[in-house]
C-alpha cells in the first residue's frame, strides 16, 4: 500500500448525508429524463446518455464541481486529495456508472406503477450503489463510483439548499397556520 492509498492521507471533509447525495442525483436524473424523453422520442437512451454526461460532466468541470442537482443540495465534487474538481476523464468513467444506474432507476420506477417485478431488479444497482456509501472505511461516504475513481461529494456553502429553504418555507406555513387556528 502506497502512502497515496493510505487512509490517513485523505483529508477529512464534512460528511454529506446519503439522502442528500440522493435528492442531487434525483434532481439531475428527473431532469435529463423528461428532456430525452420530450426531445427524443424513440431515442430516450442516446439522448438520455449524451445529456447526461453534458449536466454531470461538461457542467461540474465548468461549474466547480456542480450539477444543477448538487447545486440545489448545496453539496459538490471534488478529488479529495488534490481538493480540486477532478478532471473531465475521471468525471466520464464517474458518471457512466451513475447515468447507468439513473437510467436504471428511472426505467424501474416507471415498472412499478404496473406492479412489475423487474422493477425491484432495475433499482437495485442504485440501491446497491447507496448501501456501499455506508461501508466507507474511511468514514467519507464513498460511493463505488467514488471509490472506483477517487471522487469525494462535499458540502458547500455555493449552492441552492434546496432543503434548507423547504424546511424554513415549511416553519413559516406552520407557523402562520397556528396563528390562523389560534384566532
Amino acid at each position: 500500500m502506497t502512502m497515496r492509498d493510505r487512509p490517513e492521507s485523505i483529508p477529512q471533509f464534512p460528511r454529506v448525508p446519503l439522502w442528500r447525495r440522493g435528492v442531487a442525483t434525483a434532481i439531475d436524473a428527473v431532469l435529463v429524463g423528461l428532456l430525452s424523453g420530450l426531445l427524443g422520442p424513440g431515442f430516450e437512451l442516446p439522448l438520455f446518455g449524451v445529456l447526461w454526461l453534458v449536466l454531470r460532466v461538461l457542467m461540474v468541470a465548468n461549474n466547480r464541481g456542480q450539477s444543477i442537482g448538487r447545486l440545489a443540495m448545496d453539496i459538490k465534487l471534488v478529488d479529495p486529495r488534490s481538493r480540486r474538481i477532478p478532471t473531465p476523464i475521471e468525471l466520464t468513467k464517474r458518471e457512466l456508472i451513475v447515468g447507468a444506474e439513473a437510467w436504471l432507476a428511472l426505467q424501474g420506477l416507471g415498472l412499478l406503477s404496473q406492479v412489475n417485478p423487474v422493477a425491484l431488479l432495475c433499482l437495485a444497482p442504485a440501491i446497491v450503489d447507496g448501501l456501499v456509501t455506508t461501508t466507507d472505511e474511511n468514514r467519507q461516504q464513498q460511493s463505488f463510483h467514488d471509490r472506483l475513481v477517487g471522487t469525494l461529494v462535499v458540502q458547500t456553502r455555493r449552492g441552492f439548499s434546496l432543503d434548507l429553504k423547504v424546511q424554513r418555507w415549511y416553519r413559516i406555513l406552520r407557523d402562520q397556520t397556528e396563528r390562523f387556528m389560534r384566532r
